[in-house]
């Protein structure tokens, strides 16, 4: 299994408000295409600014309502269609608001507010399939995960911290 852990990139979501990028809108899947990862980076924005920088695996990401996101982006070797997708957002605790700026991809909250799965369909063809989220007010400061997987098939994984440094 080729699992790949590494340092991921943002565009401008919030636990709060995401928004999506090459992920494709009410396709259809092609549950036999395996997404083969060549890349996995984590960024941070700060929406204020529009400063950008690349968070490395156990970075830190600032804990500043509605201006920080953090932003996953997964490269893969180009495929004709679109495959399935999992995003699951683990957190250090509860948080109060999982909002989101789509409503095509409705993110399902599970463990008592302390983990998002949202479902995304990737364009094959885009070589790239990214998500990403705000910190929202009421959300735990502490060690983040990303976990993208296909089917039972972790894709990529990433952990990192909202907030100071624990």
């Amino acid at each position: 299994m080729d699992v790949i852990k590494a340092t991921l990139t943002v565009f401008v979501t919030c636990v709060g408000f995401t928004v999506p990028q090459p992920n494709v809108a009410n396709a259809k899947p092609d549950p036999t295409t395996k997404v083969i990862a060549t890349g996995f980076r984590l960024t941070s924005t700060q929406i204020d600014t529009g400063k950008t920088t690349e968070v490395p695996p156990g970075g830190v990401v600032a804990y500043r309502v509605e201006k920080s996101c953090y932003n996953w982006l997964l490269t893969f070797k180009p495929f004709a269609g679109q495959a399935g997708l999992t995003e699951m957002l683990l957190l250090p605790g509860r948080a109060t608001v999982w909002n989101r700026a789509s409503d095509e991809q409705p993110t399902k909250v599970k463990r008592r507010g302390k983990r998002g799965v949202t479902p995304l369909v990737a364009n094959g063809s885009a070589g790239f399939a990214t998500n990403g989220w705000c910190v929202a007010q009421g959300d735990p400061a502490g060690a983040y995960r990303f976990i993208i997987k296909q089917g039972g098939r972790t894709v990529a994984k990433i952990s990192f911290i909202v907030g100071d440094t624990i």
